[in-house]
């Protein structure tokens, strides 16, 4: 199965929200992972948002990104 996700759903693989469990299913089902060029800068953007609104600590910030660039790579 080709799966397309757009910038809301990617988020939800790396935040826990409403909807998040069967994003990770589809995914794990998935055999392509398919999203738009922009969804790069628009994760970039909620992960710096969340930190602004204190949501994400520093920590959490720079581990977020870290494993959404590597995990980029396969989208």
């Amino acid at each position: 199965m080709i799966l397309y996700l757009d910038s809301s759903a990617i988020v939800k693989l790396y935040i826990e929200e409403t909807g998040s469990p069967l994003v990770h299913k589809l995914v794990n089902n998935a055999e392509v992972i398919a999203t738009s060029i922009i969804a790069f800068a628009e994760l970039i953007a909620t992960f710096s948002r969340l930190l602004q609104e204190k949501a994400l600590t520093h920590n959490n910030y720079r581990q977020l990104v870290n494993y959404f660039k590597v995990d980029w790579e396969s989208y």
